[in-house]
C-alpha cells in the first residue's frame, strides 16, 4: 500500500499558503493507499475543494487543521467526495468561515459533502466546525450508501451538524453535535430529503451527544420524500428539544416514516401529521 505524505508534494500547513492544490495532486498519488496529514495549518480553497478518489485512506493528525479560505460564496465544499468508492477519513480538524465569511446569503458551506454515487465511506474522529452551513452532509441523486461517521464532532456550524438528505445505509455513533446556531434549521441532526429526491433508508443513531443546538437535536422531515426504517438508541440530549418528526402524508403520496424506532428516558417526542405503518 502506498503511504504518501501531503507535504511531499507542496503542503506547507503554515496557516498563510493555498494547499488545495497540493492536497488534491497527492491524493492522486495516495489512490490506493494512505495520505498522511502531518501537524500543521492547512489553508484550503472550499470551492475547489479537496477531492479524494476511491480506495484511499486519509489520516490526519490530531494537529492538523484544514480551514477554508475566507469567501463570499453560497455553496462550498471544504472536502468533497464524489462517485468516489471505500474512502476513509480518520482525525484532525476542519474549520470553516462562519467568522470571516465574506458574503452574507446562502447557507450552504459545507465540512464534508457525501455526494452522489459515493459508497462505503467512513468518517472517524473528524472536528468540523465553524462552517458557513453544516459540519457534514449526506446526499446526491444517486444515493449514497454504507455510510458510517464515527466518533466525530461538529460543533458551533451555522446550519446543521449533519444534514442527510439522500442515503441508504448511514451509521452515525458516538460523535457529538453541539451548538448549531445562525440560519435555520439548526439541528444536531436533519434527515430531511428534497422535493422528489430518492429519499433516506436505514439509519442508525446511536450513542451521541446533542448539547444547545439552536432548534432540535434530531429533526426527521419526511414532507417531500420517504424516510424509512430509522432507528434512534441511546443518545444524550442537553439543552434543545431532542426529537421531533414531521411529515405531511398527502404532499407525497407514497411517503412515509416506517420503523421509527426511538428509546428515550424523560424525553419528549413531538410528531406532526405522520403516518408510522
Amino acid at each position: 500500500m502506498a503511504i504518501v505524505n501531503v507535504k511531499t508534494h507542496g503542503a506547507r500547513g503554515d496557516g498563510t499558503a493555498d494547499d488545495t492544490n497540493a492536497f488534491n495532486k497527492a491524493l492522486r498519488a495516495a489512490q490506493g493507499g494512505k495520505l498522511m496529514v502531518p501537524a500543521g495549518h492547512y489553508m484550503i480553497n472550499a470551492i475547489k475543494s479537496i477531492r479524494p478518489l476511491s480506495n484511499t485512506i486519509i489520516e490526519l493528525n490530531d494537529e492538523a487543521v484544514l480551514e477554508v479560505i475566507p469567501n463570499a460564496e453560497t455553496h462550498y465544499k471544504l472536502i468533497r467526495l464524489h462517485e468516489c468508492d471505500d474512502v476513509t477519513i480518520c482525525g484532525g480538524t476542519l474549520k470553516g468561515d462562519r467568522q470571516k465569511h465574506k458574503g452574507t446569503d446562502g447557507e450552504w458551506g459545507m465540512g464534508i459533502c457525501i455526494g452522489s454515487g459515493c459508497a462505503r465511506i467512513a468518517l472517524q474522529g473528524v472536528h468540523s466546525r465553524e462552517m458557513w452551513g453544516d459540519g457534514f452532509y449526506v446526499g446526491g441523486q444517486v444515493v449514497p450508501r454504507e455510510v458510517t461517521i464515527r466518533d466525530c464532532i461538529a460543533d458551533f456550524n451555522r446550519r446543521q451538524g449533519l444534514s442527510v438528505v439522500t442515503g441508504v445505509q448511514i451509521t452515525i455513533v458516538g460523535n457529538r453535535f453541539s451548538n448549531t446556531r445562525g440560519t435555520r434549521p439548526e439541528n444536531g441532526i436533519d434527515i430531511e430529503p428534497d422535493r422528489g429526491g430518492p429519499g433516506v433508508d436505514n439509519v442508525w443513531i446511536e450513542g451521541n451527544r446533542f448539547i444547545n443546538n439552536g432548534q432540535v437535536g434530531i429533526e426527521i422531515a419526511g414532507k417531500w420524500a420517504p424516510i424509512s426504517n430509522v432507528t434512534i438508541v441511546n443518545n444524550h440530549f442537553d439543552g434543545q428539544r431532542p426529537l421531533k418528526v414531521k411529515h405531511v402524508s398527502s404532499d407525497y403520496e407514497q411517503s412515509s416514516l416506517s420503523k421509527l424506532l426511538c428509546f428515550f428516558h424523560n424525553y419528549r417526542l413531538e410528531a406532526a401529521s405522520c403516518y408510522v405503518p
